[in-house]
């Protein structure tokens, strides 16, 4: 969060992340020209960038609009062979995104945490821990250590459940 100058970090534990904002993914699809273009590679290793004779990076969103061409190298490339680049990485981009979408919406699915509605009745465990039948707890205890043989007995009484219970208990 930020607030005037500060900016304070939270871990995923203290709060849920919140998602960046992007509509548009722009993905880069690299190709590797050898032989002074006669061969194409798209997304060429360490080893065959190595070897290759220039290279021609485009980065295009789902949507097939071209953000940035880089290309490098030093050789002459035909028009014919950009827009041959640029139909393979439509194709590319596409496949990509759609990964990086399911991916996102996978992850979704896992990290949404459900909020905890505390109802009474609802058993909290824990030292410490402060639950809706405190008393009752608190009254049982002393029971115990006391050592007496004696029963609670509770004759229709409504509990918070909206559930009667009647002659619960023995003497």
């Amino acid at each position: 969060s930020v607030q005037g100058d500060e900016v304070t970090l939270y871990t995923p534990e203290e709060r849920d992340p919140v998602p960046l904002s992007i509509h548009h993914m722009p993905i880069c699809v690299s190709f590797a020209f050898f032989q002074q273009g006669t061969y194409l590679l798209v997304d060429p290793n360490e080893r065959e960038e190595c070897v290759m004779d220039g290279l021609l990076v485009i980065a295009m969103n789902k949507h097939r609009e071209i953000c940035t061409i880089q290309s490098s190298g030093g050789i002459m490339l035909l028009k014919d062979q950009v827009l041959r680049c640029s139909k393979i990485a439509g194709v590319k981009v596409a496949e990509i995104t759609e990964l990086i979408l399911k991916a996102l919406e996978n992850d979704q699915k896992v990290s949404v945490s459900t909020p905890v509605l505390w109802t009474p009745g609802t058993a909290q465990i824990g030292e410490g821990v402060e639950n809706s039948w405190g008393d009752l707890e608190d009254s049982e205890k002393e029971d115990d250590e006391g050592g007496g043989d004696e029963a609670i007995i509770l004759d229709s009484i409504k509990m918070d459940t909206g559930v009667e219970v009647s002659d619960i208990g023995s003497q």
